[in-house]
């Protein structure tokens, strides 16, 4: 499970390599023009929207991710997807895992509807330690919902969801847990089940893709 103070991107990311030069040949230009018009709103609307593009660009790849990753398997590719984002985008996988869960709680209705709108205008990285508090099988109550919707930045997040997280995981929560052993364990209202095994000694190569694949699609921890 990655840890609430990993930043959205890992330090275990590649650079992508892009073609810049158009875009900053185009920011000096319309600086050069603001000045000569002496219009400093000019300017500054440049830079307002290069960060609103930013902001959305977040967001739209967390949906991007999150799409592919549920219709992975339609895509008739045996490797697993995270193995094939880290190699065509340079993300590892606990980038990829944050993108996912940041889109699978809006998906899946987790959020109140409204809080939802004033969390999408949230920088993607405020997003994380809520996305794995969720998925921690934490309960976010309404007021909480309502402070981290209004929090000014990713610290004030972080704050938040670590008072959340004094509390125990909610009760009712199913949780799934892979041991040492291989065994698969199921906690739900403080019973514990074991519901399988999966041969993680294994040493090939397709059978730790396949188990990859279920501890994702499960969300089992461990």
């Amino acid at each position: 499970m990655p840890n609430d103070e990993l930043m959205l991107l890992s330090n275990l990311d590649q650079s992508l390599a892009t073609d810049n030069n158009w875009v900053l040949e185009r920011v000096e230009q319309i600086i050069q023009e603001a000045i000569q018009e002496k219009d400093a709103h000019k300017a500054l609307n440049l830079c307002k929207t290069l960060r609103e593009i930013s902001q959305l660009s977040g967001l739209g790849l967390a949906k991007a991710l999150y799409l592919i990753f549920i219709n992975w398997d339609n895509f008739g590719i045996e490797d697993n997807f995270e193995a094939v984002a880290y190699e065509y985008l340079g993300l590892h996988k606990i980038t990829v895992t944050n993108y996912v869960r940041i889109w699978s709680m809006f998906e899946d209705k987790i959020v109140p509807e409204d809080v939802a709108e004033a969390l999408m205008q949230h920088n993607i990285k405020d997003l994380v330690p809520i996305a794995n508090t969720i998925a921690q099988g934490y309960e976010i109550e309404e007021h909480d919902w309502e402070e981290l919707a209004e929090a000014p930045d990713y610290s004030t997040v972080q704050i938040i969801t670590r008072d959340i997280k004094g509390q125990p995981p909610r009760k009712n929560s199913l949780q799934l847990f892979l041991n040492p052993a291989g065994e698969i364990w199921a906690y739900q209202q403080e019973q514990r089940y074991l519901i399988g095994y999966l041969e993680i000694d294994s040493n090939k190569e397709t059978v730790q893709k396949a188990i990859e694949r279920i501890k994702k699609a499960a969300g089992i921890m461990g």
